[in-house]
């Protein structure tokens, strides 16, 4: 059965829907959108106020910091990261404190905060948080005091960064072996073995991979039925924090203790 104007009915149907869907896309990306901004804002206003030495006149203070052309390309780069930040919290937040920074002192970012404006912009709340647990017990187990439960192979190198052995294998290299001494060397995959945050940090320069081999005898040993000499290789799989890392967890703390 033919509808007269069947069509036309159609098309308005497909129409109407449409400009229901941008409608409500629209609604949801302006209200994220929002929230970011409002977080740094907010941040940004009261690290300014903190550091200003007027009466608390918040306009006062930013026209004075925001008087050169550098504190207002500054603000203008931070505002960008934050439109495209994948956290709704703590991104906008730590990227506030930064930018606060930056200003007061009137310069650019550095390489080194470059790479932690990128962290907050590219990870999510729950990635973010997951830095700054991570590095938390790493410190807490060096001080010996672990929580419950807390245990890892990790030790202090270059005075600041944190190196932790995530993966061993002792592999034989005796004749005859059944895995004939072979061992993939390939690179960790830190998505896998620590997580999505972690892989994003090694791609921004704030984590890093190792990889270690040494050679290892077992003595023959009559009285544990050692027969003969056994030859191992020992291969170790690390992740090391960069002193930058452990600022950018520093960062993460200040960011979700705000109130």
């Amino acid at each position: 059965m033919v509808i007269p104007g069947g069509a036309v009915i159609l098309d308005g149907v497909k129409t109407g829907a449409q400009e229901l869907v941008m409608s409500a896309a629209r609604s949801v990306i302006e209200g994220w959108s929002k929230r970011r901004a409002q977080e740094f804002f907010d941040v940004f206003c009261r690290h300014i106020a903190d550091a200003a030495s007027t009466d608390g006149d918040i306009a006062v203070d930013l026209d004075n910091v925001l008087g050169t052309e550098a504190a207002r390309n500054v603000v203008f780069d931070a505002y960008r990261s934050v439109c495209l930040c994948r956290s709704r919290i703590l991104g906008p937040r730590v990227i506030a404190v930064l930018t606060a920074k930056l200003v007061n002192e009137q310069r650019e970012a550095n390489d080194d905060e470059d790479q932690l404006l990128a962290a907050a912009e590219e990870l999510t709340d729950d990635e973010l948080r997951g830095v700054r647990d991570q590095i938390a017990k790493l410190e807490r187990i060096l001080d010996g005091k672990p929580r419950p439960g807390e245990k890892a192979d990790v030790r202090r190198e270059y005075g600041t960064e944190l190196v932790v052995t995530v993966r061993t294998e002792m592999v034989p290299v005796d004749v005859g072996s059944s895995t004939g001494g072979h061992v993939s060397l390939a690179p960790m995959n830190l998505a896998m073995e620590i997580g999505l945050w972690a892989a994003k940090l090694e791609r921004i320069g704030l984590v890093y991979t190792d990889m270690l081999e040494k050679p290892l005898v077992v003595k023959e040993d009559a009285e544990r039925h050692i027969d003969y000499d056994h030859f191992y290789r020992d291969v170790r799989w690390s992740m090391g924090y960069t002193a930058g890392a452990k600022e950018l967890a520093n960062l993460i703390d200040r960011a979700d203790t705000v109130i």
